[in-house]
């Protein structure tokens, strides 16, 4: 099922501004989520106040889009089990931040020197990217 998706979601922390709390599901409820399920994690990750925070997926599939790039660009690495982190701003009524999301790549404990583009990566952002995408349709 994994190797389906390419991606997991191990640990998801959304904050409820209502309710001035946090939802948080861990890394077995991450592993335990079908292909299916994972655009309604996806959903209930950014949908704060009962509202789907539209810009902060944009942002995200923006900064995607820039890995992206960066990996058809480069034919030096190739990444096992990394991470992305990705964090938006929550609260509502704040002053706009300068970035309402970002994403970063964490958990570089395997990656290998190559000489090809690593397909494997790439592969499981698009399926990234496409989930996301979904959720604005």
């Amino acid at each position: 099922m994994r190797h389906f998706i390419m991606f997991l979601s191990p640990f998801l922390q959304a904050y409820k501004p209502k309710t001035a709390d946090y939802v948080v599901f861990d890394k077995f409820f991450g592993r335990s989520l079908t292909p299916e399920q994972i655009p309604e994690c996806l959903f209930c990750f950014f949908n704060g106040d009962d509202q789907l925070r539209t810009d902060a997926i944009l942002a995200v599939i923006g900064q995607l889009s820039n890995v992206e790039d960066w990996f058809l660009r480069q034919n030096c690495y190739r990444f096992f089990a990394v991470s992305l982190l990705v964090v938006y701003e929550g609260a509502t009524g704040l002053p706009a931040p300068s970035k309402v999301a970002d994403v970063r790549m964490i958990d570089f404990a395997h990656v290998f020197v190559t000489d090809q583009c690593d397909e494997n990566f790439l592969y499981g952002l698009r399926q990234l990217k496409r989930c996301l995408e979904s959720l604005l349709d």
